[in-house]
């Protein structure tokens, strides 16, 4: 469940009949202490949730680790989705795009949509911390700790604050190839969280991004 301000873990499900392994997660004593930290591994599937939110603020955070060289194919690997609201997912291919983070947002009920691209390579096989926050005008996306994309955001009309909101993680609703790797501490806030938190947050999480094995 949703408790306001506080986070929860994101009830998934995992899709499909593929591979879903839980195998090692991001070091470090703030995930698990001194156990084994794990982290579910996608390839050729991903997870959903359905979550109750309040408002039109949200935050959807988790750490990723993409496996899959990104001159493989176009779409390197798909990151999240959220329903008639916005796509994160690794460009591939062999131009300038290739390994970078993409932001596609899709208003259906406005018929708008954007498109925002990150300026640096997402490295392969290490581990990336990824925050997408929602606000009544304005979505902004954070990688690490550190803002790399905003869009305008158009909010769907509605009778109520209360929403349900369809989450994809390692997959999106518009078909794109999934999450070759891992994933893992995914959490939704109702609520905007702002950059110091996820600066803070993960310099406690980790020293420094380490590299799978």
């Amino acid at each position: 469940k949703v408790t306001g301000v506080q986070t929860c873990a994101l009830p998934i499900s995992v899709l499909g009949d593929t591979v879903a392994l839980f195998l090692d997660g991001p070091a470090g004593a703030a995930f698990s202490g001194p156990q084994l930290n794990r982290a579910v591994h996608f390839a050729g599937s991903g997870a959903s949730a359905v979550v109750p939110l309040r408002g039109e603020a949200s935050t959807l955070e988790f750490w990723f680790w993409n496996g899959l060289s990104n001159r493989v194919r176009e779409v390197t690997g798909t990151l999240a989705g959220l329903q008639d609201e916005y796509s994160v997912f690794i460009a591939g291919g062999t131009n300038a795009e290739s390994g970078r983070l993409v932001l596609e947002t899709h208003f259906a009920r406005a018929g708008e949509s954007g498109r925002s691209l990150s300026t640096h390579v997402v490295p392969v096989k290490e581990w990336v911390h990824l925050a997408i926050v929602q606000e009544p005008a304005r979505i902004t996306v954070y990688l690490d700790g550190e803002e790399w994309a905003a869009a305008k955001r158009i909010a769907k009309p509605s009778s109520s604050r209360d929403r349900l909101a369809q989450v994809r993680l390692g997959w999106d609703f518009g078909g794109r190839p999934t999450l070759e790797g891992k994933l893992d501490e995914a959490a939704i806030f109702d609520r905007a969280i702002p950059a110091q938190e996820f600066q803070k947050r993960h310099a406690m999480a980790l020293a420094r991004i380490f590299h799978a094995q």
